[in-house]
């Protein structure tokens, strides 16, 4: 099936729906989200967040191109699980870090609003966005 997109996929940015924008980023510096549907999913597409996280995938056999977050994760998102058996799982720290790209598993999530800082505030991008995602990460365990 194919699927349309506007001209530069903006309309797949600022999903107010947790389960669609699943990636957090500053998109022309402001706090924003980028929906699943077109991460690894249109090889060769111009990076929507400033720091180009939403294009950093690899293909990891010929049916399967995967972001570099959903690599050696624990959880088999490729078919024949070249995700997990990836040369570089072997290397990677036990230490838990932050994925700012995650996909839901089979979870409910919290209703709720989310109100964004002020355009106005005097917080940085980074600061609005630390705002933003500790929202999202409180609504998707079903705090409001």
């Amino acid at each position: 099936e194919k699927v349309s997109f506007c001209l530069h996929y903006l309309d797949q940015v600022n999903c107010s729906d947790p389960a669609r924008g699943v990636l957090q980023c500053a998109i022309r510096h402001y706090p924003s989200t980028v929906s699943k549907a077109v991460i690894c999913t249109i090889e060769d597409r111009p990076g929507l967040c400033d720091d180009g996280l939403d294009i950093q995938c690899r293909r990891l056999s010929p049916d399967c191109f995967l972001h570099k977050h959903l690599i050696c994760d624990g959880v088999e998102d490729c078919e024949d699980g070249a995700d997990e058996r990836d040369g570089q799982c072997s290397s990677v720290l036990r230490k838990k870090c932050t994925r700012r790209f995650t996909l839901p598993r089979n979870r409910l999530l919290g209703e709720g609003n989310i109100t964004l800082p002020d355009e106005g505030s005097a917080m940085s991008d980074s600061d609005k966005i630390r705002v933003v995602s500790n929202k999202i990460r409180a609504l998707s365990k079903g705090e409001k």
